[in-house]
């Protein structure tokens, strides 16, 4: 499990880095997609909660040094959704286009919805995603389409990430 662990931090600060420095720059459209929450998504229905909880984790602390964020956001929305993923480890076949797409739009909403719910107790500090604002509806389009494309990016690095059943927890 810790070669895993160590291969996905390898592979979540490459795309943390590549988010901050050229995704977040591109002017092409209002919004951007989140490939650090797509990584943690293949990582966590691939290798179960625990490993979910860690690269969501990791991810999150990421983007928490990368951002302007209020620090320990972007952990903890990303270790509950790496968790909440990884309930669903090997019940899902991750293999063609239209599951990975339903799971980067599963997702992105979840996002958008625990950052409201998290709104409601620190109002002055975090900003919301509204549902029905053009930029948030893009970047879940966006996630929805690079969802699969990433899963397959991903699907290269299987023999070091993902974990054996064996050695699962």
């Amino acid at each position: 499990m810790g070669k895993s662990i160590f291969v996905s931090t390898i592979i979540l600060l490459c795309t943390a880095i590549f988010e901050a420095a050229i995704v977040s720059n591109l002017t092409i459209l209002p919004a951007a997609p989140d490939f650090l929450m797509l990584c943690v998504l293949f990582f966590s229905l691939h290798n179960g909660k625990l490993a979910g909880e860690i690269t969501g984790f990791i991810s999150g602390l990421f983007l928490d040094f990368l951002s302007s964020a209020p620090f320990g956001l972007n952990c903890l929305l990303r270790t509950t959704l790496g968790y909440t993923t990884g309930l669903f480890a090997k019940s899902l076949n991750t293999e063609g286009v239209i599951v990975p797409a339903i799971q980067g739009f599963i997702a992105s909403i979840y996002k958008c919805l625990f950052l409201l719910l998290l709104s409601f107790l620190y109002p002055s500090k975090i900003t919301v995603y509204s549902i029905f604002e053009i930029e948030t509806l893009i970047e879940i389009l966006l996630n929805t389409i690079f969802a699969p494309i990433v899963f397959s990016f991903l699907k290269f690095f299987r023999n070091s990430v993902i974990i054996s059943p064996e050695t699962r927890l």
